[in-house]
């Protein structure tokens, strides 16, 4: 594994995902071709390091020996383009295909946080996985933005997550509190687990079990007493080991709000709790614009990359190109530095891309037309066969 330097991931994608996805259709767009940056880590020479987290991860969900969590935080470009075509234009998505196209078992599992209905878009209206009948944003910020609320809810108010895969499992982290209410946790044709918060402020987890495996499984959160709030929601299959891939994107969000650790619930303690095998954080898009410096947003990184140490391993990603490149790159070169200083890895999608207006003329485009700050589904797809090729190696 040591050794590899990081710009040899620049290639192309497998042949196998590429074969796969050309076609399009109910698979997604075609692949775009590879595009002419040489150097993915801007010539710094940092090296791959190994990922033993990692690894034993993939080793033992290859083996059926259990389950680990890969969590992939970031702003509204990991959060995914909201729109009618959310499910595909989304980061996570696609991480999760190619992983499986590779022979990992990988789920696009759920999520953490509301993200921000203010500025990037609430899960309840754009992630057609969610159906939405009384739950509104919490003020806690948690990891992947706005905690779920039931805090004003009434009693029936209710919250359904269809994971839109095979699964049985359902698991919802949710946060003690001493104002805190209640709902209950059901699985498609299983009994209710209650989620209870008012306990002890510390963080939990209520697991629901539909009595067989179907993609049309889904689990409900059913308020029974106002006041109780919700972190992250998660669906897997119990009888095949996977990786978990959840979507902590904050939409609007800078990495100074990501690293609270103060309460259990804050990102970095939820973080902790999850106990990813693997993080990955995309960052330096939203900094430049929100007043963060280069050196608080070096420092603020440093803080979650050591957070996720604690308990695995770490990539870093940087962010797509924007309009304001030269803003942007202090910030896009302070993440290959941090990478080479802590001797992790670093996916440079700014290199891979080159500027804003390349990624939005490869045919198929990787930007989408009119805002030309996200991904489209053709974007995301790139991202997630780049890391995916990083991540087998």
């Amino acid at each position: 594994m040591r050794g590899r330097v990081v710009w040899a991931l620049v290639r192309a994608p497998r042949v196998a995902c590429a074969q796969a996805l050309s076609g399009g259709g109910a698979l997604g767009p075609a692949v775009p071709p590879a595009l002419p940056v040489a150097q993915e880590n801007g010539g710094t020479g940092v090296a791959t390091p190994a990922l033993p987290h990692w690894h034993a991860c993939v080793a033992g969900v290859r083996a059926g020996a259990g389950n680990c969590t890969l969590v992939y935080m970031g702003d509204s470009t990991v959060y995914g383009w909201t729109g009618s075509a959310m499910t595909q234009q989304n980061v996570t998505y696609w991480l999760a295909h190619d992983l499986a196209a590779a022979g990992i078992n990988a789920l696009n599992a759920g999520v953490c946080g509301v993200s921000n209905g203010a500025v990037g878009g609430a899960r309840y209206t754009y992630d057609t996985r969610f159906a939405n009948n009384g739950w509104s944003e919490s003020p806690w910020l948690t990891l992947g933005g706005a905690a779920f609320s039931a805090a004003s809810a009434g009693v029936g108010s209710t919250l359904v997550f269809a994971p839109g895969f095979a699964a049985n499992m359902f698991s919802v982290v949710y946060p003690g509190t001493s104002t805190g209410g209640s709902y209950s946790v059901t699985a498609t044709g299983g009994g209710a687990v209650t989620a209870n918060s008012a306990q002890p402020n510390a963080l939990y987890t209520a697991t629901a079990a539909a009595p067989s495996v179907s993609a049309a499984n889904t689990v409900t959160l059913d308020v029974t007493q106002a006041g109780a709030k919700a972190l992250c929601v998660e669906a897997y299959d119990s009888g095949a080991a996977s990786v978990n891939i959840i979507n902590a994107g904050f939409g609007g969000s800078n990495v100074t709000q990501w690293v609270a650790d103060t309460n259990p619930w804050d990102a970095l303690q939820t973080l902790q709790y999850l106990k990813p095998a693997l993080t990955v954080v995309e960052a330096g898009v939203n900094e430049p614009g929100q007043g963060v410096s280069v050196a608080s947003f070096t420092a603020d990184l440093q803080q979650i990359v050591t957070a996720a140490q604690a308990v695995g391993d770490v990539v870093l990603v940087t962010g797509n190109p924007q309009a304001t490149a030269a803003a942007h790159a202090p910030y896009m070169a302070a993440m290959r530095q941090l990478a080479a200083q802590d001797g992790i890895p670093v996916l440079s999608v700014d290199l891979r891309w080159g500027t804003q207006a390349q990624a939005a003329a490869t045919s198929p485009a990787m930007m989408n037309a009119g805002e030309l700050v996200h991904p489209n589904a053709v974007g995301y797809a790139d991202i997630g066969a780049a890391l995916a090729n990083m991540l087998e190696q």
